[in-house]
């Protein structure tokens, strides 16, 4: 299966987190769809269930029906179950007409009775029971929030979701101990289990409830060869999502057969693999083996890389001198000469056999200076990634959301992914003068679960500055107890007074600012990965706890040191930004074609013929260019040596 299609797969049902679901519902295309569907005859015919029994609670319609038909059709004798026999009937009936071997029972699961009377009749008309699925679930009244909804509608839903699944659960064990069947159980849950969900509180209650019992069963049942894994489904196109869909939205979800080759796999695997384990459908099918393994976020991910550019069909080197590689932002006149002489008797003065002083006294004092703040006020990291990483995990929780730009940095989207939590953007806003920074919005945005805002300034790509005194405005809007993290990467190529410094004002204000900075981009130090991170010492009390140990060695340090002290190589870095940016800037206006100058070193400039196109003149000239079109006429454009830059152009107006 493509990565692109099981990105599609709709992980969560999606008006639970009601605005959230522009962002977390994947609806598929039909050539995605068909491509999904097409895995079902080959998980039927590599799944044999011959001689087993697997019993689905709630399976007269929706995806139970579905699985009913699905494990029959791969073998498994299976008991139809729900309350309306005429239904039961029918799907028994179905499965029959189509060779399978099936029974119906027509009892409400809800009642200890019931369920009893459901494994008891299972054993009587079957021999056994092997597989229970605990799949029956109502959704309860939609769209009621927890003060509206009446106690008994409250005690309908836990009683049918979870009370039903632990009533059939320990029956079922009883009998698999009894007789020694290594049987196995499967709890259906939702991904609204992991996220608070808006006007269906017992429906996400007890789906929640259902996995941490899910969790207590599988270590108690630990020594006895059971089997019990509960799984999470996205929405799919059933009766019950019809509740909480508009007709149109509803006719785009997946159908329920989307999640066959799922259940085939948790059936049929190696118990020890998948028991106590909570399982979502949407990972598995894009990474099976690393869904079981994994088991998590990280599932969706596949290590990161650039792509490569191609040339007559051999990938560009960018490490060629022949090369021009000016996709990563990387300062044009590269290391700083103070470091270069460092480096020179780099041997003499360190000795790599030693542990660094993990305190980074020489590094502290020199920015402490700098920025006149004191020198507790700083924490350090393997460049400003680690630092973002470490500042999601440090105050957010899965499932919890932050705040950020939209467009942001692409690893901010990935790290957020990787931890299950959830990064609601605020796009900027258009201006006469270009785009700006929406703070207003933000602040609006800002909800009971927000745990942090992200903000880039200037921001990557767009290069748009945060103002100082919108800024103020915008921290008096936000609650004391939400961090507010400006990540100013770029920030040493603005020369404009009214763009923001953060470290000017975490002293002043009351609210939590945490800034962040690097020595990659204007100070040259790309490849020694330093990054550090400033704020009130209250705040660096909390971020700096997952500093990791020893995250800099003595010569990154004492390069950095040396690097705030070349002031020339500093002067020259920022002069040519500024002066090129405005000649770039210029030259594109005599040809008619737009640019966002920004405030970093690169900008935003109009291509006169598809962006594509203009690529495909980069690639054949040797040039690595930054990848990523913005308004589908837009590319990003480095602010590199006037030669270079002329070339760029020349190519780009040519293309």
């Amino acid at each position: 299966m493509s990565n692109k299609v099981a990105r599609k797969f709709i992980w969560i049902t999606s008006k639970l987190v009601g605005r959230l679901r522009r962002l977390q519902t994947r609806l598929f295309q039909t050539d995605e769809l068909e491509q999904l569907l097409a895995e079902i005859p080959r998980a039927l015919s590599s799944n044999d269930l011959s001689g087993k029994v697997v019993v689905i609670t709630g399976s007269s319609h929706g995806v139970g029906q579905v699985l009913a038909a699905a494990f029959a059709q791969a073998g498994a004798s299976v008991v139809v179950n729900g309350r309306n026999a005429s239904e039961v009937r029918q799907v028994v009936q179905n499965i029959q007409a189509a060779g399978g071997r099936a029974e119906g029972i027509a009892v409400d699961i809800a009642s200890e009775s019931g369920a009893a009377e459901l494994i008891k009749e299972s054993v009587a008309r079957m021999g056994r029971v092997d597989i229970l699925i605990n799949n029956a679930a109502i959704l309860g009244p939609a769209g009621q929030g927890f003060h509206q909804l009446a106690p008994r509608d409250w005690s309908r839903v836990i009683e049918v979701n979870l009370n039903g699944a632990f009533y059939c659960a320990r029956e079922a064990a009883i009998w698999m101990a009894d007789h020694a069947v290594a049987g196995r159980i499967i709890n259906v849950s939702t991904g609204a289990a992991r996220m608070p969900a808006e006007g269906i509180g017992g429906y996400s209650v007890s789906k929640c409830a259902l996995e941490m019992m899910t969790r207590v069963m599988a270590l108690e049942a630990a020594k006895s060869g059971l089997t019990v894994v509960a799984v999470e489904l996205g929405s799919l196109r059933t009766p019950m999502t019809k509740a909480y869909f508009n007709w149109e939205e509803h006719q785009l979800l997946p159908p329920p057969e989307a999640v066959v080759p799922f259940f085939l796999h948790v059936a049929t695997a190696a118990g020890d693999a998948l028991h106590g384990r909570i399982l979502a459908a949407w990972r598995y099918l894009r990474d099976p083996h690393g869904e079981t393994l994994l088991n998590g976020p990280l599932a969706e991910l596949d290590k990161f890389t650039f792509n490569p550019v191609y040339r007559d069909g051999v990938a560009l080197n960018r490490f060629d001198p022949q090369i021009a590689a000016l996709d990563r932002a990387e300062n044009p006149f590269g290391m700083p000469a103070k470091v270069r002489e460092l480096l020179q008797d780099a041997g003499q003065r360190f000795d790599f056999s030693r542990y660094p002083d993990e305190n980074y006294p020489s590094l502290r004092t020199a920015l402490s200076q700098k920025l006149k703040l004191p020198e507790d006020y700083f924490t350090f990291g393997n460049g400003s990634s680690e630092l973002v990483d470490r500042i999601l995990r440090t105050f957010a929780l899965p499932g919890e959301e932050v705040l950020s730009n939209d467009p942001t940095w692409f690893m901010f989207d990935r790290l957020c992914q990787a931890m299950g939590i959830v990064n609601r953007k605020v796009p900027f806003v258009e201006t006469a003068e270009g785009f700006d920074h929406n703070l207003q919005q933000m602040a609006r945005e800002i909800r009971y679960n927000t745990r942090l805002i992200y903000l880039i300034n200037p921001s990557n790509p767009l290069g748009v500055g945060i103002r100082a005194e919108a800024f103020a405005e915008f921290l008096q809007q936000v609650p004391a107890h939400i961090p507010v993290v400006v990540d100013e990467a770029y920030l040493e190529y603005s020369s404009n007074p009214g763009t923001l410094r953060s470290h000017e004002i975490v002293e002043r204000s009351d609210r939590l600012v945490l800034g962040l900075r690097t020595f990659s981009k204007f100070y040259g130090l790309a490849g020694l990965r330093i990054g550090y991170a400033f704020g009130r010492r209250e705040v660096m009390r909390l971020f700096e706890r997952l500093e990791p140990l020893f995250c800099l060695t003595p010569l990154a340090e004492a390069a950095a040191v040396a690097a705030l002290q070349d002031a020339e190589h500093a002067q020259r870095t920022l002069n040519n930004a500024d002066t090129e940016r405005r000649r770039i800037q210029a030259r594109l206006a005599e040809s008619g074609l737009r640019s966002m100058p920004g405030e970093m070193n690169v900008m935003i400039v109009e291509c006169p013929v598809p962006p594509e196109r203009v690529y495909q003149a980069y690639d054949a000239a040797g040039i690595l260019m930054p990848r990523g079109v913005w308004q589908e006429k837009f590319i990003i454009f480095p602010i590199f040596r006037p030669e270079q830059n002329d070339r760029n152009l020349d190519i780009l107006l040519n293309a």
